[in-house]
């Protein structure tokens, strides 16, 4: 979603008994007075096995969503000895977010339940 001027939302979770698991992104944009827009679209679980699976980017490329800001989403589910590389180019930087789990990343071990991370620039 691009809020752009005024756009109103929420979450909430229609089951009154089961849990929810989500993750919520925010990315501020490369500048105010976008047209409020909305854009939605699955990624199948085989589309994430084991790869990195690009899901948002500046214009959309490979069948992602599109964000106002120079930078890259991806999402990937990897079971027990699945690994993907991610090479961070010069001058930029990754953030990974666990979402569920634990990955070990350059021989340092993540997991969801973790506050937080510092950011790094690596080659993973």
């Amino acid at each position: 979603m691009s809020a752009g001027t005024g756009v109103q939302h929420s979450e909430m979770n229609a089951s009154k008994t089961a849990g929810v698991h989500f993750l919520q992104i925010w990315i501020i944009p490369d500048r105010g007075g976008h047209t409020p827009s909305y854009e939605q679209k699955s990624f199948s679980t085989a589309e994430r096995q084991g790869t990195l699976r690009l899901v948002a980017s500046p214009d959309g490329r490979d069948g992602s969503i599109s964000i106002h800001q120079d930078a890259t989403i991806s999402a990937g589910l990897f079971a027990p000895g699945e690994a993907a590389t991610h090479v961070v180019a010069p001058s930029r930087y990754a953030w990974l977010q666990v979402a569920k789990g634990g990955v070990e990343v350059a021989g340092e071990k993540l997991s969801a339940a973790m506050r937080s991370r510092r950011s790094a620039r690596a080659s993973w």
